[in-house]
């Protein structure tokens, strides 16, 4: 198990998906199940697995020029599929679980909604989006299905997203051409996000004056397969990304504790998480760029206190602003 999934080649053909898991993978029928339902088992028949495989056995090259036959194992959903000898299975057998989507009022947290899209307060401790091993827990298909009655219900999809951890303004197209026609408005530098952050000083290091209102921090993202990231001042390295953002407004409340308001020029992974922590004032919370060990004076959080507060941009030639409440209110 794990992030990648224990693989399996199928031996025996005609067997349904669950029989396979139950006896390959040593699952119980009922958890063989649940981990199809749940979205955390993949499958890819045996001619386009073989595609697959040869296509990664030189990495660099597959980036490039895959083969036009070439196919990424899909989700499988039916516990009932049937399978033939040879066909490639991808099983996750202990998924991540966000039981907090499940939890929440959705109807509550819909702020605004036109022909084209919601708005969505989205909480924090869950994803914006299916992630590999759990297709339902997530704001999407938790509106996929409050909304399921409606035409545009199953074709919601998103044009920019929030990490888990980070809770606050989302937008949610009604159809795909929507949501790419945002996004193009997003990637052309017509939108604006803000952020409300709380940050902490790392008392490991030396003090920083860039925390100041005003400042733009600029950092170069260097090339990653997981998180974290390693955010860096400057760097000569092929692939680094370049990130940019302004801190509009800062408020101290003590040496060590500071409320931050955020606005990001670019939109890379985990960027403010990563700037912040790399100029020594990582976010409240954060167990990936901060050290949160009480001997070293780093403050217990339950959460990431980190917000979208504000997003604008452009649709159809109409601009749309939208903000959410409760700056600080993590």
């Amino acid at each position: 198990a794990g992030g990648g999934g224990v693989h399996h080649i199928c031996d025996r053909g005609g067997e349904t998906l669950s029989e396979f898991l139950a006896r390959a993978a040593e699952l119980g029928p009922e958890r063989a199940r649940e981990l199809v339902e749940m979205g955390a088992i993949y499958h890819l028949p045996r001619e386009q697995f073989e595609v697959f495989s040869a296509a990664f056995e030189n990495k660099e090259r597959a980036r490039s020029e895959k083969p036009s036959n070439y196919r990424r194992p899909a989700r499988v959903v039916d516990a009932g599929f049937t399978l033939a000898e040879g066909d490639y299975v991808r099983v996750h057998a202990r998924p991540k679980t966000y039981p907090r989507a499940r939890e929440v009022d959705w109807a509550q947290r819909v702020l605004h909604q036109t022909e084209h899209f919601l708005v969505v307060d989205k909480p924090s401790g869950v994803p914006a989006h299916a992630t590999r091993d759990n297709l339902y827990e997530n704001t999407l298909e938790q509106l996929k299905l409050m909304f399921a009655g409606e035409a545009w219900g199953r074709e919601l999809r998103l044009p920019h997203r929030l990490d888990v951890d980070t809770s606050g303004i989302l937008v949610v197209a009604k159809s795909g051409e929507v949501a790419g026609q945002i996004s193009n408005s997003i990637k052309a530098g017509f939108a604006l996000k803000r952020y409300a952050a709380a940050v902490q000083r790392d008392q490991t290091r030396a003090q920083d004056d860039r925390l100041a209102s005003g400042t733009v921090l600029e950092h170069y993202q260097l090339r990653q397969k997981h998180v974290p990231h390693t955010f860096v001042d400057k760097t000569t390295e092929e692939g680094a990304k370049q990130c940019l953002l302004e801190l509009e407004d800062v408020q101290l409340i003590s040496d060590d504790e500071a409320n931050v308001s955020v606005r990001l020029i670019t939109g890379r992974t985990h960027q403010i998480r990563g700037q912040l922590a790399a100029i020594g004032w990582p976010i409240q919370g954060d167990e990936l760029y901060a050290r949160p060990s009480a001997e070293e004076g780093f403050i217990d959080s339950p959460q990431l206190c980190l917000r979208a507060l504000r997003i604008s941009f452009e649709l159809y030639g109409t601009e749309y602003d939208f903000a959410v409440p409760s700056s600080y209110n993590f």
